[in-house]
């Protein structure tokens, strides 16, 4: 009788969480702001509850399990409709680098030090500060940059050349292991793959950590046991 109750009690949870996630809406993590993080960890935690105990009434998880959802929906109602209560409830933008100028004060508003920037600009493929004019932290915990002008990425319009179509990339060598339905998803076969591998005078398969082959005839390879000769570079 337990294990039924059980199951029961999982099932109708799970069920729950699926109908309480749609009401909510999808959200990227990344999109998610801090009482979107909370709410989702508290309705985690409530339908856990709610599957292993028995002495407690079915619906009083079911019920708190829908106010915080419900919660969660108020706010993006309201937020939605109100600046002053989207600046309340899920906060403002801070700028982290103005005009190439570190901003210590709203660093320590947001409990980073310069070792956390330098690490999110590295994320975003900055590894030179002296390369962002703005660093802007947004209220979802996302870096957002700006470069400077001589640093922005040339749109290959802007250059007048003619570029092609991208092509189809899929990974062929993984761990020294061939991927078949991967080669054969690009018209190729593990002939084609070892003959590419002689002619860029790779090294044998089971030493390739990482091949990726691309629809137009080319072939990376990354391989195995890389080392460092220097450690620590970004401490």
């Amino acid at each position: 009788m337990e294990l039924f109750s059980f199951l029961i009690r999982t099932l109708s949870s799970i069920l729950a969480l699926q109908i309480l996630a749609k009401w909510t809406g999808p959200k990227q993590i990344s999109q998610c702001s801090y009482y979107d993080y909370i709410v989702g960890i508290t309705i985690g935690d409530v339908a856990a509850t709610f599957a292993l105990d028995n002495d407690l009434a079915w619906y009083i998880p079911l019920l708190a399990m829908i106010l915080y959802a419900g919660s969660n929906v108020f706010e993006s109602w309201l937020t939605s409709k109100s600046i002053k209560a989207r600046r309340i409830l899920t906060g403002v933008p801070y700028l982290l680098i103005f005009h190439g100028k570190i901003i210590e004060e709203n660093l320590r508003k947001i409990h980073f030090d310069v070792n956390d920037l330098t690490t999110q600009c590295r994320i975003q493929g900055y590894f030179n500060l002296d390369e962002i004019d703005y660093a802007i932290m947004e209220t979802t915990g996302q870096i957002s940059i700006l470069p400077k002008k001589q640093y922005e990425p040339i749109k290959i319009e802007d250059t007048g050349l003619d570029f092609k179509d991208n092509v189809l990339h899929a990974n062929v060598i993984i761990d020294g292991k061939i991927m078949h339905h991967n080669l054969q998803s690009l018209g190729y076969d593990e002939n084609w793959l070892k003959r590419k591998l002689k002619e860029t005078h790779a090294s044998a398969i089971n030493q390739i950590l990482l091949a990726i082959a691309s629809s137009d005839n080319d072939l990376i390879t990354f391989d195995k046991n890389q080392t460092l000769k220097h450690h620590d570079y970004f401490i």
